[in-house]
């Protein structure tokens, strides 16, 4: 009669199993590998479990908790480390202290600020070694350019400028490290004061128009399409909000179509017109003809 056994490793009580090859004379802390002959290997293991800490082994332990792990620094111990070797980690296995023998090139997380420590006769830090030039910005006043500067940190050194040219109608200003570009492009507003073919007559608010954004003033001008043919001044006044912004007003001269030309300039005493403010043309006197048509005034200035 034929005997049949099955005797398949997973069935096995514990008490009956084996160890692999070699495990009772491997060293703590290593694990088996095949290698690159095929055959097997005990290895030591360079990425430990982490560790609540780097403390000083002159000093008691701060925990005694099954599985509390420290790096033990300095070659002096506390009675309550359970007597360790220089460079061990410990680990606390709910009675005493072991020690793991430290192997160059281990390495383990502190858990106390997320940094690793890696093992070469010391336990040392792992720094990240920062390769990156980093830069600090500030700006730079030259005349009528600015500067934003990029003094370099880091791995590098010194600074790179980027010059801002002011161009045509642009105007730049640093403060700090601030940087304000504005237009100073010169722009005109023509105001239509009457048409063309009625002579003019003296009267408020003859045109009444608003400002489509705020204005800084630089200069005025007042123009006729037919001029008068007498003696005496067309004389112009202009309103912000019912309030002269001239301290001279405009003024026509006889047999002249501009005040480019007239005897006496403007003075502009407002020259901040505000947005939507209302602006309204006066016509204080007229020349002694009476044949002045199609007066026109122009605005002319920078948007604020």
């Amino acid at each position: 009669m034929g005997i049949t056994i099955k005797n398949l490793h997973k069935d096995l009580p514990e008490d009956q199993l084996h160890e692999a090859k070699g495990f009772t004379t491997a060293s703590n802390n290593t694990y088996l590998k095949k290698n690159q002959d095929g055959s097997s290997e005990w290895l030591a293991e360079y990425w430990l479990e982490p560790v609540l800490g780097v403390v000083t082994g002159a000093s008691a332990p701060p925990t005694e908790s099954t599985g509390h792990r420290y790096i033990l620094t300095g070659s002096s111990f506390n009675a309550g480390w359970d007597s360790p070797a220089q460079h061990e980690i410990v680990e606390f296995d709910g009675t005493s202290w072991v020690g793991i023998t430290a192997v160059d090139g281990m390495r383990v997380v502190d858990l106390s600020d997320d940094s690793v420590y890696y093992f070469n006769t010391a336990w040392n830090q792992v720094t990240d070694a920062n390769t990156n030039t980093t830069y600090t910005i500030s700006a730079v006043d030259s005349g009528s350019d600015a500067i934003i500067r990029l003094t370099a940190g880091g791995s590098g050194s010194g600074d790179d400028d980027i010059t801002l040219v002011a161009g045509t109608g642009m105007t730049i200003t640093p403060a700090g490290d601030n940087i304000t570009l504005a237009s100073s492009q010169t722009e005109s507003i023509i105001l239509a004061a009457s048409d063309e073919t009625t002579a003019l007559t003296t009267g408020t608010a003859k045109m009444t128009f608003r400002m489509p954004y705020a204005f800084t003033l630089s200069a005025v001008r007042a123009s006729l399409t037919t001029a008068g043919s007498t003696s005496g001044t067309t004389t112009i006044d202009i309103n912000e909000s019912g309030t002269t912004i001239l301290s001279t007003k405009l003024t026509i001269d006889a047999t002249e179509k501009t005040s480019t030309t007239a005897a006496t300039a403007a003075e502009i005493s407002d020259t901040s017109l505000a947005d939507d403010a209302e602006i309204t043309i006066d016509i204080d006197a007229v020349s002694g003809g009476g044949t002045e048509k199609g007066l026109k005034v122009t605005l002319i200035g920078t948007k604020a």
